[in-house]
C-alpha cells in the first residue's frame, strides 16, 4: 500500500506544480546522503514536499534538468527529466503518432520508476488536451484528460 501511495504521489507531482518548497534545511540526513551518493556533482538542488513523506529534488545533472523523488529513508523512488520528441524511443514515437496523429505534443517527461522507463506526454488538438502515459514498448494509457 505504501508503494502505491508513493507511486501515485510521484506521478501526480510530474503533472502538477502544486508543491511546497523547502530551503533544504529540513531534509533529513539519510535523504541528503543518498542524494549526494546517487547524483554526485549535481548542482542547484531545490527540495519540495510532494506528499505523504515523499520529497522531490530538482537539480542540474550532466547538463540536464532532473527531478528525483526520495522517501523518508533516503531511497530513490523515481527520477524524471524533460525530453524532446527527437529523444523518444521509436516504439513510443510510432505508437503516439499513429493513435494521435491530429495532436501536437507540447510536453514530454521521461521518468524511471522500479527500473522501468515511461513517458508522460501532453498532447493538444484545439480545445482538447490530455496526458498520455506511454511505456517504452509503445503501450498507451490516457492518464489525464
Amino acid at each position: 500500500m505504501k508503494k502505491i501511495i508513493a507511486t501515485l504521489a510521484v506521478i501526480f507531482s510530474l503533472t502538477t506544480s502544486a508543491t511546497f518548497a523547502y530551503d533544504g534545511k529540513d531534509v533529513n540526513q539519510s535523504v541528503l546522503k543518498s542524494f549526494k551518493k546517487e547524483f554526485a556533482g549535481a548542482e542547484n538542488a531545490t527540495w519540495q514536499e510532494v506528499g505523504s513523506g515523499i520529497l522531490r529534488v530538482t537539480f542540474n545533472y550532466q547538463h540536464k534538468n532532473v527531478s528525483a523523488f526520495f522517501d523518508a529513508d533516503g531511497d530513490v523512488i523515481a527520477t524524471s527529466t524533460f525530453v524532446s520528441e527527437e529523444h523518444l524511443p521509436l516504439p513510443v514515437l510510432k505508437a503516439v503518432n499513429e493513435k494521435y496523429s491530429d495532436f501536437k505534443k507540447t510536453e514530454i517527461v521521461e521518468y524511471t520508476m522500479d527500473n522501468e522507463t515511461k513517458y508522460l506526454i501532453t498532447i493538444v488538438n484545439g480545445n482538447e488536451n490530455m496526458v498520455l502515459k506511454v511505456g517504452g514498448n509503445g503501450s498507451i494509457e490516457v492518464y489525464k484528460r
